[in-house]
């Protein structure tokens, strides 16, 4: 519904306009009120709530922000009460056909309580997966590619995320629980022999040979038994394989599996899972494929994005 545009305005009224308690106890000052008259500082009255109404208007500012080997941040507009978000997880590499493409998410929503105009939003865009060999056990990629601990191998691509706090900690590994999200896609699976599975949601795809994608509450499982397997960590699908080649799990809210044993079983590595912040919309949702990016009718997407060995994207309409 809609403010009344004359005439006396009760804060029931406000209650009632903001889905809240019509007994519940608030003033013109909080912040959820100031977001909802549009005054985000200074002298406010009731007179401000003339026709305003509690959905978000979009068409105005937006921010776009590609793949880095850092968590980038950005400053909320001050008249900003919430977000559109588009954005595309990273593509997997390839290894005798095509890589698994990352998932593709759009959802929108109101701040989260205590969160708006001036606070800073934490991004992570994600590179596409690539060849490495013999990193360091529990090593992670900083632009959320995975690596193999031994011989070479496909890794991963890392997903793409949208946070309310800064989801690295002191080191490449991301800590990630669902209080900071607001929105991810997970990253496709690499592909070494057997089909790869994209990122997705609400699970990641799975995997040839057995692995399967992650879910929104467990990391996927991997069909090998090296002895180094290690399923992915949160921000960087990982697979450390054994002797022989494997393909590695792609990032996500939760990873995919991926791997193989040392008789070489080279499984496609599965896809990561993708989340939404509850009380959010999810507007369209796709899961990736062999190869091809999904979300192509999305206005944002330049085709270049999430699909096979491409690198995430992230897109920020604000809400006022």
């Amino acid at each position: 519904m809609t403010l009344p545009t004359s005439g006396p305005i009760s804060f029931q009224d406000l209650n009632v306009e903001m889905s809240f308690s019509p007994t519940a106890q608030i003033s013109l000052n909080d912040s959820a009120i100031r977001g909802l008259l549009q005054v985000p500082s200074g002298q406010i009255s009731m007179s401000d709530a003339y026709g305003k109404q509690n959905a978000l208007i979009f068409g105005g500012s937006v921010s776009y922000f590609t793949s880095g080997n850092s968590v980038q941040s950005v400053t909320v507009p001050s008249n900003a009460r919430g977000a559109r978000i588009h954005m595309w997880g990273g593509g997997g590499r390839n290894d005798n056909g095509n890589g698994g493409a990352g998932g593709y998410m759009n959802g929108e929503g109101f701040w989260p309580s205590g969160f708006g105009g001036g606070s800073t939003l934490y991004i992570i865009c994600a590179g596409s997966g690539y060849r490495a060999g013999g990193q360091t056990a529990g090593s992670r990629d900083p632009d959320g590619k995975g690596k193999c601990q031994q011989g070479w191998t496909d890794t991963g691509g890392g997903l793409s995320g949208v946070f309310t706090s800064n989801p690295r900690g002191g080191s490449n590994e991301t800590i990630i629980n669902s209080s900071q999200i607001l929105l991810c896609a997970g990253g496709g699976g690499s592909r070494y022999g057997q089909t790869p599975g994209g990122g997705g949601y609400p699970n990641g795809a799975n995997g040839g040979g057995g692995n399967t994608g992650g879910t929104q509450s467990g990391v996927g499982t991997s069909a090998g038994n090296g002895t180094y397997l290690d399923n992915g960590g949160l921000l960087a699908g990982i697979r450390r394989s054994g002797n022989s080649g494997t393909g590695a799990g792609g990032g996500g809210y939760y990873p995919g599996g991926g791997g193989c044993n040392f008789g070489g079983l080279n499984n496609g590595g599965a896809g990561g899972s993708g989340y939404i912040y509850t009380g959010w919309t999810l507007n369209a949702y796709a899961t990736g494929g062999n190869g091809s990016a999904v979300g192509t009718s999305d206005p944002y997407w330049s085709g270049s994005y999430g699909g096979n060995q491409q690198q995430g994207q992230v897109v920020i309409e604000w809400g006022t």
